[in-house]
């Protein structure tokens, strides 16, 4: 009578299947070096969603105690500084996406004092879209020997 197998055995199943753990650490390769897909990087990572709307975090403080009106005021001044700054790294504000201030962590820390517990004071979260102005592609270096053997292709016959 077989045993069943464990969750642990399904998954080391999986792995063995797919990697060809004989040529692991001999002559340079990995397990990872079966093989990239510089055509699933480029969707990835291309241009193609350079202009896509992304979702951005801050975070501000507010007094314990403060009323509904205060908390407002400080939230306005804090959701304006916060697109402020990043407008001028190059970032649009899409307001009509969707944003949102939200009460965040009690107490409220300081991370310049080592995450340092601050007793009075509550953390409120804002979260918005924002779109590159300007977007600029960058070139990432790739070694061919990661690269699928098909995709491989040379411009001039090697030199012999």
């Amino acid at each position: 009578m077989q045993t069943p197998e464990t969750t642990e055995q399904r998954k080391t199943k999986g792995i063995r299947a797919k990697t060809d753990w004989d040529t692991v650490g001999k002559k340079g390769q990995t397990a990872v070096s079966k093989g990239l897909s510089a055509a699933a990087m480029s969707k990835k990572y291309g241009m193609g969603g350079a202009y896509a709307p992304r979702l951005h975090n801050g975070s501000f403080k507010v007094p314990l105690g403060a009323s509904e009106r205060h908390i407002q005021g400080i939230a306005k001044e804090a959701v304006r500084k916060w697109v402020d700054a990043l407008d001028q790294q190059g970032w649009d504000w899409k307001p009509d996406l969707g944003w949102r201030v939200d009460p965040g962590m009690y107490p409220a820390r300081d991370l310049n004092f080592g995450n340092t517990p601050i007793l009075d004071m509550r953390e409120y979260v804002v979260q918005g879209y924002f779109c590159m102005r300007k977007p600029e592609p960058s070139t990432i270096e790739i070694p061919a020997q990661w690269l699928e053997r098909h995709e491989l292709k040379t411009s001039t016959p090697p030199v012999e």
